[in-house]
This record gives C-alpha cells, sequence and structure tokens, in this order.
C-alpha cells in the first residue's frame, strides 16, 4: 500500500473517532448504556459538528478541524463531569444508566440470572463487533476494487459542488450551511454570480473538510475516507442498534443483518457513483439509528406469543431505563436535526419508514384514545420537522398537484383532423366540461 492509501485509512478512522468519541462522553452523560451512547454517538456529533461550525462562524473564529474537534470534547467534558456531579448529589435513580439486575441488588438476583444477563451483554458486544468487522472488510474490498487510486474522484455533475464546498471551507474557515458556495473567500466573492446565499444541507462537506483538516490529505482523498468511513462504520453501527431493538430476542437474526446489511448494490455503493449523492449517503446511513430511538421513545410493539411480553420488555435494553421519556425523545430530535443538516429528505423517508410501526403500535394499545396519542405523538415528532426541513420542495410538490388538476389538455375541434388557426393564429379548444363539486376531474 503507498502512502496515498495509508493517508486514505488514517483519515478515515480519524474522522470515525471524532465522530464517535465525544459523542460517547456526550449521551452517556445523560444516563444511557454504553451500547447506546457508541451507536449513536455519530447521529448526535453530525448535527452537532455543524452547529459548532455555524457558532464559530458567526463569532468570526476560523474554523479547523482541530477547533472543531477541541469544542466538541470540551462540551462532552463538561456535561459528563456534570452528569457526574449531578449523580453524587442526587438520589434519584432514574438519572442512572442501564446496569445488571446483578449490579443493582446482588444480594436479591440469583446467580443463574445474574450469568445469563451478562452473556446477553457480551453477546450484544460481539454482534456489534460482527457488524464493524464486516462493515470495514467489505468496504476496504469495494475500496481496492473500484478505487485507481486514492485520489480517484467521480467526474459527474454533483461532485463539482461537493469537493468544491470542501475546498471553500478550507479555505475561508466558514464551516456553515447558509455559507456553502465555491466563492466563500473574499477574493472570490466578487466573482460570485450568486450573491445571495441560503440553506444548503452541507454535513457530507463539513466532515470531508474535517477529515481533510485533521490530517492534512487532499480535497479527494478526505472525500473517499469520509465515504468509507460511512459505509464501512457509520452504516453498520446504525444499522446494528435497529437491528438490535427490532429483534431482541433473536441474536441470530440480529447476526444475519451484518452478512447482508453491504449487499445490495443500491446502498451505500450506487449512491457514491449516481451524482454522485453523497449527502444522501450520509443522511441514509445514520436514519436506521434515528427510527431505533423513535422506537424505544414510544416503546416496543407489544408481540405475540408465549414469548410476547419477555421480547417487549427487552426492545429497549440497549438504550435506556423505560423511565428516560425524555433522554430518548431528545434523541430523536437530534437525529432529526442531524438527518436536517445532511439531506432534509432523509426526515420524509424516516416517517414513511415509521408508519408501520406507529400503526402496528397504536393497534397493540386497543383503545381509541390511546391509538390518538401515539398519532399526535409521532405525527407532532415526524412530520412537522420534516415540512419545515423542507418547505420549498412541499411547495413545489404542491404547485404541481394543482397544476396538474386544474388544466385541461388541449382538445382539437375536429377528432379526426387538426383544427384551423382563427384569425389570431391561435388553435380553438374545445370547453371543459364541468367537474362535480368538491371532485376535481384529472385527464389521463
Amino acid at each position: 500500500m503507498d502512502d496515498g492509501g495509508i493517508m486514505l485509512w488514517v483519515a478515515g478512522f480519524a474522522l470515525a473517532a471524532a465522530l464517535i468519541v465525544p459523542g460517547y462522553l456526550l449521551i452517556r452523560s445523560f444516563g444511557a448504556s454504553r451500547l447506546a451512547a457508541l451507536s449513536c454517538a455519530p447521529v448526535v456529533m453530525v448535527g452537532l459538528y455543524v452547529v459548532l461550525g455555524m457558532a464559530l462562524g458567526s463569532a468570526g473564529v476560523f474554523t479547523t478541524g482541530p477547533v472543531l474537534v477541541g469544542c466538541a470534547l470540551v462540551l462532552a467534558v463538561a456535561a459528563r463531569g456534570l452528569a457526574h456531579l449531578v449523580r453524587r448529589r442526587s438520589s434519584r435513580k432514574s438519572f442512572q444508566s442501564v446496569a445488571l439486575p446483578c449490579e443493582q441488588t446482588p444480594s436479591q438476583v440469583a446467580a443463574q440470572a445474574c450469568a445469563l444477563s451478562v452473556l446477553r451483554r457480551a453477546t450484544d458486544w460481539l454482534l456489534l463487533a460482527l457488524y464493524l468487522v464486516l462493515g470495514i472488510a467489505v468496504t476496504a474490498f469495494m475500496t481496492a476494487s473500484c478505487l485507481t487510486s486514492p485520489e480517484s474522484i467521480v467526474q459527474e455533475y454533483d461532485n463539482v459542488h461537493h469537493l468544491g464546498v470542501v475546498r471553500a471551507f478550507l479555505q475561508s474557515g466558514l464551516w456553515s450551511p447558509f455559507a456553502a458556495n465555491l466563492y466563500s473567500t473574499p477574493d472570490a466573492a466578487a466573482f460570485n454570480p450568486l450573491p445571495l446565499g441560503g440553506f444548503y444541507p452541507t454535513a457530507w462537506s463539513m466532515l470531508a473538510a474535517l477529515a481533510a483538516s485533521l490530517t492534512g490529505c487532499s480535497v479527494p482523498v478526505a472525500a473517499n475516507a469520509l465515504n468509507c468511513a460511512i459505509a464501512g462504520v457509520l452504516y453498520p453501527v446504525s444499522l446494528f442498534l435497529l437491528m438490535r431493538v427490532l429483534f431482541p430476542a433473536r441474536r441470530d437474526v440480529v447476526a444475519a443483518g451484518s452478512v447482508v446489511m453491504l449487499a445490495s448494490t443500491q446502498f451505500p455503493w450506487a449512491l457514491m457513483i449516481f451524482g454522485p449523492l453523497y449527502p444522501n449517503m450520509l443522511a441514509y446511513a445514520l436514519m436506521p439509528a434515528v427510527a431505533a430511538c423513535f422506537i424505544c421513545w414510544l416503546g416496543p410493539v407489544r408481540t405475540f406469543g408465549r414469548k410476547g411480553a419477555a421480547e417487549s420488555a427487552a426492545a429497549c435494553y440497549p438504550l435506556a431505563r423505560p423511565a428516560a421519556h425524555g433522554r430518548w425523545f431528545a434523541l430523536v430530535l437530534a437525529g432529526m436535526v442531524t438527518c436536517v443538516f445532511a439531506q432534509p429528505n432523509a426526515v420524509f423517508s424516516l416517517g414513511v419508514f415509521l408508519v408501520p410501526y406507529i400503526v402496528a403500535k397504536s393497534y397493540g394499545h386497543g383503545r381509541r384514545r390511546a391509538m390518538a396519542r401515539t398519532a399526535l405523538e409521532s405525527g407532532a415528532t415526524v412530520f412537522p420537522a420534516s415540512a419545515a426541513s423542507a418547505a420549498p420542495v412541499v411547495s413545489a410538490a404542491g404547485a404541481a398537484a394543482s397544476a396538474a388538476t386544474s388544466i385541461l389538455p388541449t382538445v382539437p375541434a375536429t377528432p379526426n383532423a387538426p383544427a384551423a388557426p382563427d384569425a389570431g393564429g391561435v388553435l380553438p379548444t374545445a370547453p371543459a366540461a364541468p367537474a362535480a363539486a368538491g371532485v376535481p376531474r384529472i385527464h389521463a
């Protein structure tokens, strides 16, 4: 392996560490288990880095990778220390993280139950390691097979903007989604054909700039390293948490997910060459963890069968205590903010993905009031956030629907012969038939 290949993997692992270590410390401060903190760390840190980039830019600070990671570590350590002080001064047990039964009351738990709990926790960590090992191995194979060099890039339309924004971030020191243009430096601003700014999801560009700034590699190497980190680390960790929540009592199903997670050609591999749609790839890779947090927030679906009650009780074990309703909700909101900064359409995809769960959850309650409450809680979280994050898309879709239902096609005067133009040179059109009241006419 040449120096470029070594730098590619160094940048990838440095970026993964910058996402996992501060996020792990921060989430652990709020009482989550170690497994959940590790799985949700990238979801929280991607959004936090974007917010820190905006804050540093507003304060006039030249943003670099070490500055950004340093600020995140300071926040994480401060939160960890504050949580430790609160635990010492508070007698409430609800703030503590998840503990095994044998750790809580060893004198009241049988040795067999304690050993079983330890075995289950060890199995979860082994499964997470399996996801990471297979993810990194498959990503390494695909990278070695498809890239002619570590600086190879996809010569497509979107990549001009993606790589250009990364270079602009590094040159200007302004890492903000409201400054995502190729003319961010003072010298280039005079030639900007579109001086008016606006929001653009720059989470992927910010992470690529972070990798380049931390390791000193070139922009193409940083982009490839980020894509490798997404496919080999972020997506496997995120998918593991979702599989663990969906199948709490089926370790074999969770293990099978590690084998097939990267077997599809559409995700994430197709998004690397079509477009390329790097922001979509990042958002969709983090979406499973957000969905898992949403399920743990509202609670597992009541399953049927002899082991249904046990499965429902164990579904949200990796996250926190059942009383930690607010912490789950905070993770859901943080995940949605991250999806907005990565690619807002991921929020819509998340809503579609969670529809079966919401329906099953409402049906399991068996009461209209509970069904309405579940629907309102879910809708108040997912759909307003998605509408606010992609208002232009909603407006365009509404305009297209309105045009489709109001405009009638031109009908010639004679069915078998073209109509003659009138004196003004305009073809006559047949009057539209009146539509039924309240029902628009849609013509094929």
